[in-house]
Parts: C-alpha cells; sequence; structure tokens
C-alpha cells in the first residue's frame, strides 16, 4: 500500500493507468448499440468509476505534492532567518502531505541541530536522530544520511554507535574521502590510532595530497 502512494513511483503509473481506462472506455463505448447487453452496460459503468477513481486519486495526490513543496519552501525560508520554531511547523507540515521524501526528514534533523546548539537540550540530538533514521528507511542508498546520524551520535559520546553509522557512509559512497577521514577522527577519539592508520592510508591512495590526511600521518608516524 505504501507504495501507491509513493510520489516518485504513483503519478507516473496513475497517468498510465489513466489513459489505459480511458482508451478502454471509449473503445467499449464505441461498441455499443441498442441491443446492448446488461454485462456491458455494467462493464461500462465499471470503467467509468475507475475513470473516476483513478483521476480523483491524482488530483488527491498532485494536491499534496504541491503543498508539501509549499510547507517546505516555505520552511526552509524560515531556517535561513533564523526562526527555527516556525521553520519546524512547516517542515512537518512538508512531511505530513508527503511523508516518502527522505530528504524532508533530514532537513528536520537539521533544524533540530539549531535548536540544540540554542537551548543545549539534547532531546534535539535525539530527535535529530529519529528524523534522520526515518530518512535512511526512506532512502537506505544515501551515503549523507548515515553520515550525518553518526554526527549525532559522536555528539552524545555514543563513539561506536557513530562508527558504526559512518562505515555504512563509506560503503554506499566509498570513494568519498571525507567519509574516511571522519571515521580515522571518531577512531582517534577512541585512541585507536591503528585503525585511525588504515582510514588515513585508504585516504591517501584515493587523494594522495589530501593535507590533513598527510598532517595525521606523520603525527601517528611514532605510535
Amino acid at each position: 500500500f505504501k507504495s501507491f502512494f509513493d510520489y516518485d513511483y504513483y503519478v507516473p503509473q496513475v497517468m498510465l493507468i489513466f489513459w489505459i481506462i480511458l482508451a478502454l472506455f471509449f473503445k467499449t463505448k464505441d461498441k455499443k448499440t441498442e441491443l446492448e447487453l446488461p454485462f456491458n452496460i455494467w462493464e461500462g459503468k465499471l470503467l467509468k468509476f475507475l475513470l473516476t477513481f483513478f483521476l480523483f486519486c491524482y488530483l488527491v495526490t498532485i494536491s499534496n505534492f504541491l503543498l508539501a513543496n509549499h510547507y517546505f519552501k516555505k520552511g526552509f525560508f524560515l531556517f535561513s532567518q533564523g526562526k527555527y520554531k516556525e521553520a519546524e511547523q512547516k517542515i512537518k507540515g512538508a512531511i505530513r502531505k508527503n511523508p516518502d521524501y527522505d530528504l524532508y526528514h533530514a532537513f528536520l534533523a537539521r533544524i533540530y541541530l539549531e535548536e540544540f546548539h540554542l537551548k543545549k537540550d539534547y532531546n534535539f540530538i535525539k530527535y535529530s536522530i529519529t528524523a534522520l533514521n526515518n530518512a535512511i528507511l526512506l532512502n537506505p542508498f544515501y551515503a549523507y544520511h548515515y553520515k550525518e546520524v553518526a554526527k549525532f551520535y559522536n555528539l552524545t559520546g555514543q563513539k561506536d554507535k557513530a562508527i558504526l553509522m559512518q562505515k555504512e557512509a563509506i560503503k554506499h559512497y566509498p570513494t568519498n574521502h571525507k567519509f574516511i577521514l571522519g571515521l580515522a577522527k571518531l577512531y582517534l577519539e577512541k585512541n585507536d590510532s591503528e585503525n585511525a592508520k588504515i582510514c588515513l592510508k585508504k585516504i591517501l591512495e584515493i587523494a594522495p595530497f589530501n593535507k590533513e590526511a598527510i598532517e595525521l600521518m606523520k603525527s601517528l608516524s611514532g605510535k
């Protein structure tokens, strides 16, 4: 049922079905005669019902899609003005209208981060992690969601979970040397110089002139 209202899938599929039913309806209509049998009459009524149903669903879907986009734009503007609570409400409105779009959930996590910086309330970090986990469920192949979750786990001192999420980010984007550098730093924070060196060597294979990786490798050369 979820995929039925997935906007990326649903809109083009509904339009395809819509035109098929429309074609069948007119085909049935052309074949009508004065001696038309009862089952043909009911066939025409069924086609009319299906046509109306899919048209209604299409209009509702488009309406929700447009409203979600409107709320997101409002939320983004309010966020840029530093009005984080108002921005949060608008993004939540966008999610209500289009709950299957992962980037809305990810942006909500970003708002919670700013609210955390203002209020120093660690509950906002928990809200951010929840929002990003929702984004991951919706789009498990987007590496940046994992990287962001790792950042929030690290803020709460959950180093092992942060490392796990950072590894997931690298798994989905293995050539991103910034992700690998982030993992190296997490290992260094745990005083795990061996794994940090492994990460730094991988970075220098991908980006041999990465200054930060070179400096960190030099600092670990005697360890």
